[in-house]
């Protein structure tokens, strides 16, 4: 069975202005990957120029053309918050794929079954490393090797084809409940 849908944006508006903070910290974790949805599975383009989710998210998914309204495009962008699915042995690791036994399923079929794993440490900071996916993991456009690399707020990451701006779960409620409806 599939995993449920990522929520975008849009549809988090109106639950951003009725939950406190603290509800969105237990519903989506730590922080969240914010990215632009991707075109329909399985049917990737030859070219950049013609996929238009092909480009890193910055602040906003901006259309590489250069026309669309940022604001408009972000609205759109789906949200996975990184948050362990279950407790145990290893509830301090956020596994990242797109399997739907991962904590965070990503149905992109540029993403290994298990692609990244992201480090919850107890002081509140992330590390994330890759897990030897085949088409790799980037944090703000370096290529992330073996060793675990700090993961904040303001990142840009790449998981394959799939790009995500990081948010701090406190940060992204206050944008999200403060969008024009």
């Amino acid at each position: 069975m599939p995993p449920p849908a990522a929520p975008t944006v849009e549809g988090l508006v109106d639950v951003a202005r009725d939950q406190s903070i603290e509800d969105w910290e237990r519903m989506f974790g730590r922080a969240v990957l914010v990215g632009p949805k991707p075109g329909p599975i399985g049917s990737p383009a030859e070219t950049e120029e013609e996929d238009p989710w092909a480009f890193q998210t910055i602040s906003a998914s901006i259309d590489p053309s250069g026309g669309g309204d940022p604001l408009t495009s972000f609205r759109y962008s789906e949200v996975y918050g990184l948050k362990k699915a279950a407790g145990g042995a290893f509830a301090a690791t956020v596994l990242i794929g797109r399997s739907s036994s991962n904590d965070v399923s990503i149905p992109e079929s540029s993403l290994s079954k298990l692609h990244a794993r992201v480090h919850l440490a107890v002081d509140g900071t992330m590390t994330i490393s890759d897990s030897g996916s085949k088409n790799g993991t980037l944090l703000n456009g370096q290529p992330i090797d073996g060793k675990p690399r700090p993961l904040t707020h303001g990142d840009l990451l790449q998981l394959g084809k799939r790009s995500f701006k990081v948010y701090a779960t406190r940060r992204f409620h206050g944008l999200v409940a403060k969008l024009p409806i």
